[in-house]
């Protein structure tokens, strides 16, 4: 006889992942669900038309809407960039970097999600010199380097644009499955 091996965590996260959770008083139906999530995509698209036909918005100028030149105070700025970079990766890697690395791998997160913003920091008055009417890093490129890099820079974009989403989706999937666990 072989001696039995204890499940290891994931192969009990597993198990119990596909035992079937019964409804709480509490839950809502698929339907409810649904209605609550059409009722709120439509309230948010409604308000977001509406700005756009009777706001002050001007998206007619490219440089208006993208770049908003010089209409804003840096830490409006800073505060814009550095929230854009902080998502859910916040509430589930940080503590289990925590976990795994101690302050180190805190220190080193900290440091990944400063870093971009002290380099756009340095290189964004070259920029604003040498591209004045320029709106992105792909212009800037564009001009600088040409079409070629131009779109090398594009993909490189789009790739980490796809990392980024699976890094978040994967976040909220392991919060939902953590808050399924908690029911069970």
């Amino acid at each position: 006889n072989a001696p039995r091996v204890p499940p290891s965590r994931t192969q009990f996260v597993l198990s119990e992942m596909s035992t079937p959770i019964p409804p709480t008083p509490t839950d809502l139906s698929e339907g409810g669900t649904l209605a609550i999530v059409f009722v709120t995509l439509s309230t948010f698209a409604v308000a977001s038309l509406a700005y756009l036909k009777f706001g002050t918005l001007d998206v007619s100028n490219r440089d208006v809407y993208f770049a908003a030149r010089n209409s804003q105070p840096w830490w409006s700025v800073m505060f814009n960039f550095f929230s854009a970079t902080i998502g859910t990766w916040v509430f589930i890697i940080v503590p289990e970097m925590g976990t795994y690395a101690g302050s180190l791998g805190i220190i080193g997160y900290a440091l990944a999600t400063v870093a971009p913003l002290v380099v756009l920091d340095l290189v964004a008055p070259y920029m604003r010199r040498n591209l004045p009417q320029g709106v992105t890093l792909n212009d800037f490129v564009e001009q600088r380097f040409g079409p070629v890099m131009h779109g090398v820079l594009t993909i490189c974009t789009l790739f980490n644009m796809f990392i980024f989403l699976v890094a978040e989706f994967t976040s909220v999937g392991g919060l939902i499955q953590v808050r399924a666990l908690a029911l069970a």
